[in-house]
């Protein structure tokens, strides 16, 4: 991690089906609450173009 910055991450289950993973994004702590909705909303669209 890097002094400042925060992360917001979703597990994934990868085409394989072996192992889940985690897909995150780091975003400055000052911006977190601002940007939640909109990095959540990604993280959601990442997680389900992966298990569709």
């Amino acid at each position: 991690m890097t002094p400042s910055f925060g992360a917001f991450a979703v597990s994934v289950s990868p085409p394989t089906g072996i192992m889940s993973i985690a897909v995150g994004v780091g975003v400055p702590i000052d911006m977190m609450d601002a940007k939640r909705d909109a990095i959540v909303a990604a993280l959601h669209a990442v997680k389900c173009a992966f298990e569709h």
